[in-house]
């Protein structure tokens, strides 16, 4: 049966409490709540080349898109099994984001809000813009290996394959230029084989005439492969970040380009506003020109791995920077309501809607039991 758009009194509650957060969040961002509602939607470069994992050919690619790639989940997405293992619980694609009947991985689950590469044996690399704040690393899960299996249903995600943040170790989100969107978050213990470390590219501009390959979790699906990602621009002379026709969504933030060696060659910001309603009230995925002809902004913003990254892979770095302090308020947000600095590309692959189901409602339903047991 396909899934139905229809919303419960109770969907409809969720949805105007999504409705509600990024109006809070336009205060210290300074861009219309009506700009930042519409970012979530997804774009197309030509033809959908996601693939689910299990369909890459046996190789490098294949193992390196499953122990070296994590989503990052709220805690509250997971259950531990009797057996140890956990399970992801929440709701479907098209549930999640109002998604058309017809568009692809609907029935999918949508559980994770970024995508991480593991950079060092407890380390991984993020999009800045995916920590609202240093103190809901607490809350955050580094989950490897939430992918389907060839049967189509959810691997086992066994108790080695789920970490805890433990510390920010670095974070900067800044509009520049340049521009600066990451983070490096150690988890709670390091990792063990299979899981491995990406290698990090050699410093340089992403090549004109080569192809590159996405491995994420877009919408927060399972893990998905894009094996057909083309420059648009290197950037070459400010080597902040590049331009690339690939097809990206929320929940592909901070998600690792591989290079054709498979070698990280940058992380994955933003991109396109792609905001394209049916006449029905649900949403649509927009195709764009492969050349990006008809882009708005471009393309999707790929940040270069900076010196910070390079220095914080060899163990060059402090055990703390005080210096970029997450919870640091910019000094012309005069808003209380809200700490979340807003990433500057047009488009954040970033489900805010995730964030305010998944961690701001518990938080509401905690605070309002300890008011009545008082």
């Amino acid at each position: 049966m396909a899934p139905s758009n229809r919303q419960s009194p109770r969907d409809t509650r969720n949805l105007r409490a999504c409705l509600c957060l990024p109006l809070l969040l336009a205060g210290c961002s300074g861009a219309p709540a009506e700009e930042i509602a519409s970012r979530s939607q997804g774009v197309v470069y030509g033809a959908d080349d996601r693939v689910e994992w299990h369909a890459l050919e046996d190789g490098l690619l294949k193992q390196t898109a499953r122990h070296a790639v994590a989503a990052l989940m709220p805690d509250s997405v997971l259950r531990q099994e009797v057996h140890g293992d956990s399970r992801v619980v929440a709701p479907s694609l098209a549930r999640a984001y109002a998604l058309c009947e017809g568009q692809r991985f609907v029935e999918q689950p949508s559980a994770s809000i970024c995508s991480a590469a593991l950079v060092a044996a407890d380390l991984v690399l993020t999009a800045g813009h995916c920590l609202p704040s240093a103190s809901d690393c607490a809350e955050l899960r580094v989950v490897f290996g939430y992918a389907n299996g060839e049967d189509g249903a959810l691997a086992p995600l066994p108790q080695a394959n789920v970490f805890r943040c433990s510390q920010v170790v670095w974070r900067e989100v800044s509009a520049g230029p340049p521009l600066r969107d990451i983070a490096l978050l150690r988890l709670d213990r390091p990792t063990a084989p299979p899981l491995s470390p990406l290698t990090i590219a050699a410093p340089g501009a992403l090549a004109a005439n080569a192809t590159y390959t996405l491995v994420g979790h877009p919408w927060g699906l399972p893990l998905k492969v894009d094996p057909h990602v083309t420059v648009l621009d290197a950037r070459g002379a400010a080597l902040d970040y590049a331009l690339v026709a690939g097809d990206s969504f929320q929940g592909n933030s901070g998600a690792p380009l591989l290079s054709p060696d498979l070698r990280l060659a940058g992380t994955f910001l933003s991109g396109e506003v792609d905001a394209k309603p049916d006449p029905s009230g649900c949403a649509l995925v927009r195709t764009l020109a492969n050349d990006c002809s008809d882009c708005s902004v471009g393309g999707e913003r790929v940040a270069y791995p900076s010196q910070v990254v390079r220095a914080a892979v060899a163990g060059l770095l402090p055990p703390a920077v005080p210096a970029l302090e997450p919870d640091a308020r910019p000094a012309s947000c005069s808003v209380s309501a809200s700490p979340v600095p807003l990433p500057p590309a047009d488009q954040p692959h970033w489900p805010l809607c995730l964030w305010a189901l998944l961690f701001v409602r518990p938080a509401l339903r905690a605070a309002r039991g300890k008011v009545r047991q008082g």
